[in-house]
């Protein structure tokens, strides 16, 4: 309640001649004598509303972004309509003494590269405040801040988790497109598996640390658009504080991070700072972590704007929360990604059968009911590996009005990435009704 004062004395206190004028000050036991004069005249609405969602909540909403786990990734703010260039420098390259002073005047031109990154993201997320809901929440401090609170989810929530997915999924294009090197991973043991990430991602984070072409694609994607380029690779180096680990939750659970510590010669807490936890890369499942530099996210904002309408037909704000960025990955900077070795599917595992009912007791399901209790994904390879279902066909014609088992075909999704299915393998079902 303290806060909700605060915060309606802080409008007041910025407010117009007329805003402080009409309102009083808020304390813990007047709270209608606030809302009075601001539900009653229009122009005290919009100037409490405005201020309400422009300052007050876009206070709260910055707290929020921060939570986001990728956002120490992000590099700022730019100017609208202005595209980021990305110089990079190689070293110098040792032309020898000359004593004759015969090349003097030789012109030895840096090799400089340069990339630029534009704009890609035009968000806007919309919340609509009605006058009914501005009288409601001035009857208790619980519903103001149930308003408040309102706007901020409705506002920011989906921006955050937006900003969230198209981060992951920046890295999994940059593993499609071939923008990362790729190291594979064996984890399968229960045993040695998590030793095996920790031993790759040690080792590559010590050579990362050597001047080297070894950990950026520069090279590799400039010889894939132009086959007749000749240019000079990147030579850089990450030294280990620019460096950062993503890692999926369930890998980094398996790992313990003493022994990550340990590996890497740093505290537990200077590990900790350095590893972000993700649910996925995206549509890169084959994906178990990432060690890159921090200059690989190219992410900037671009506009952090509010605007808003009033509708006086309907009696009604709507505020309008627009954020323009700028998404990309730096082919200069160092990356590596862990992934799944290459494996075909052998089998799928047995699944359970299931129950569809009893005739007699009017239970038995319906060929839509059937589809609907189907699994959406299949193991195989003896759990390793989970496969999505397209659809499920019927291998049998399903009646429910006659006992019998019947079989289902699962119609595979798109395969994982790295996954091959060479011997056309599928998983069925067995579906029953009795009588």
């Amino acid at each position: 309640m303290a806060n909700l004062v605060e915060l309606l004395n802080t409008i007041r206190y910025n407010g117009t001649q007329e805003y402080i004028d009409r309102v009083p000050v808020a304390t813990q036991s007047n709270l209608a004598a606030v809302g009075a004069p601001i539900t009653s005249y229009q122009s005290i609405q919009n100037e409490f509303l405005t201020s309400l969602v422009n300052k007050i909540a876009m206070q709260i909403v910055n707290a929020k972004i921060a939570k986001n786990p990728l956002s120490i990734l992000k590099k700022g703010t730019i100017p609208l309509g202005a595209d980021i260039e990305e110089i990079f420098t190689n070293a110098a390259q040792d032309t020898g003494f000359d004593p004759t002073g015969a090349n003097l005047l030789t012109r030895h031109l840096p090799d400089t590269k340069t990339i630029y990154h534009r704009m890609n993201r035009q968000a806007q997320y919309p919340v609509t405040i009605s006058r009914a809901q501005l009288q409601t929440a001035f009857t208790s401090w619980g519903k103001l801040e149930e308003l408040i609170t309102s706007i901020v989810n409705s506002l920011y929530s989906g921006d955050n988790l937006d900003e969230f997915i198209l981060m992951k999924n920046l890295i999994a294009d940059g593993v499609e497109n071939g923008y990362i090197k790729l190291a594979s991973v064996d984890l399968a043991s229960a045993v040695n598996g998590p030793k095996n990430i920790v031993k790759a991602l040690k080792n590559a984070s010590k050579y990362m640390q050597f001047y080297g072409t070894n950990f950026n694609k520069y090279d590799d994607v400039m010889k894939s658009r132009n086959p007749s380029w000749t240019g000079a690779p990147v030579m850089t180096a990450t030294p280990l504080e620019d460096q950062i680990i993503l890692i999926r939750a369930d890998i980094a659970t398996e790992i313990d991070v003493e022994v990550l510590a340990h590996a890497f010669n740093m505290t537990k807490a200077e590990v900790t700072a350095r590893m972000v936890e993700v649910d996925s890369f995206g549509a890169a499942d084959n994906v178990y972590a990432l060690l890159c530099d921090r200059s690989l996210f190219q992410v900037y904002d671009n506009l952090n704007d509010m605007t808003e309408f009033y509708n006086p037909k309907g009696m009604y704000w709507t505020y309008y929360w627009n954020h323009w960025q700028t998404y990309s990955l730096s082919l200069f900077a160092n990356a590596v990604a862990f992934v799944r070795p290459d494996v075909n599917i052998t089998d799928f595992d047995a699944i359970d059968g299931i129950d569809a009912g009893d005739i007699s007791e009017g239970t038995a399901l319906t060929i839509e009911q059937v589809q609907n209790i189907l699994p959406e994904a299949v193991s195989a390879n003896v759990g390793t590996l989970m496969v999505k279902v397209a659809s499920w066909t019927e291998t049998d014609t399903y009646n429910a009005a006659a006992a019998g088992a019947y079989t289902f075909t699962a119609v595979l999704d798109d395969l994982p990435a790295g996954v091959t299915n060479t011997g056309s393998k599928t998983a069925t079902v067995e579906v029953t009704v009795t009588a």
